[in-house]
């Protein structure tokens, strides 16, 4: 695991607060800028307010769940990174979260590297891709 060269901005949403604030410090150690929310709607609103590229979505939190919250983030920027990262990892939940605009689902436990790898895809994507 070797640190990036990145100016990618990456939302860790998880109602599991140790869980959100692991992979946030995780992801800032690697050289990302991270921040971190608690709940589906929270991370509506520190998307809506902030200059976030991608965003990690936990599926199953109370209130809005990940699945509502993508759908929401998704209407705000077309060419945004969502990742799930949910024990929610049945196909029917891959299904639902592909038509809530999700580019990538990641099972939990997730290695840092299948994070990595879905975050260097939007690094390497052409700008004109995006």
């Amino acid at each position: 695991m070797e640190p990036v060269n990145s100016t990618l901005r990456v939302l860790v949403v998880d109602d599991n607060v140790d869980a959100a604030e692991m992979v946030a410090s995780l992801l800032s150690m690697l050289g990302y800028e991270t921040s971190a929310a608690y709940d589906g709607e929270s991370a509506v609103s520190t998307w809506s307010a902030g200059r976030h590229d991608a965003v990690i979505l936990d599926l199953g939190m109370p209130g809005m769940n990940g699945y509502e919250a993508a759908k929401r983030i998704r209407a705000q920027c077309k060419s945004c990174l969502l990742i799930a990262l949910s024990a929610w990892a049945q196909p029917a939940d891959v299904a639902r979260g592909k038509q809530a605009g999700f580019d990538h689902h990641i099972a939990k436990p997730a290695s840092v590297d299948q994070l990595l790898e879905a975050l260097d895809r939007r690094l390497r994507a052409p700008a004109d891709a995006q």
